[in-house]
């Protein structure tokens, strides 16, 4: 079971100069982690939390393993940013 830990998000970022838009790492405050875990050829996303009532939350969405963990983060980077930071 592999496990990796990650103290960012993904955000889009309007290019000013530019047309559309890129995507950049946007750091979690110091109370807030994700842990990608691999099982069975299944990866999941859990927040882990120093703050919040339940310190751990495991997103309901499973990835193949094929998805890399910066796709992973970037697919629920929208839906972190709701639960935890608004």
């Amino acid at each position: 079971m592999a496990n990796s830990r990650y103290d960012y998000i993904v955000e889009r970022v309007k290019r000013p100069q530019q047309h559309g838009y890129r995507v950049e790492p946007k750091k979690l405050p110091f109370y807030l982690h994700l842990t990608i875990t691999e099982e069975d050829g299944r990866k999941y996303l859990t927040v882990h939390s120093k703050v919040h009532v339940e310190k751990e939350f495991k997103m309901p969405t499973s990835y193949s393993s094929e998805f890399s963990d910066w796709e992973i983060i970037s697919d629920q980077s929208a839906k972190i940013s709701k639960m935890f930071l608004s």
